[in-house]
């Protein structure tokens, strides 16, 4: 599904846009009014990007809670990170799927 071409404006694109864009069963961790403006690696990400991660275990926990990404798409596995940080995640199957 393709995204209104008026949510890809300089306003970015809303968290809960960005799930139905995935069109993948999509759960929402941390703050839903988030608003992510440009696409980033996970390492190279900052403030207000948006990244994903395909790592799981200790690992994936420790590249999401290093990367500066204001949202990141990664694995139902990653549901038990703590958001407290100010991340949004976005928990699907594929992750580098929904980013692509």
């Amino acid at each position: 599904m393709a995204l209104p071409e008026d949510t890809c404006s300089r306003k970015g694109i809303p968290v809960l846009d960005l799930c139905e864009a995935v069109d993948m069963n999509c759960r929402v961790l941390g703050r839903h009014d988030r608003v992510a403006h440009r696409p980033a690696s996970l390492d190279n990400a900052c403030d207000g990007a948006v990244a994903f991660c395909s790592w799981t275990g200790d690992l994936g926990s420790d590249r999401i809670r290093r990367s500066a990404a204001s949202v990141i798409i990664c694995t139902p596995e990653a549901g038990s990170l703590d958001c407290s940080s100010g991340k949004t995640l976005l928990l699907v199957a594929r992750p580098r799927l929904a980013f692509i």
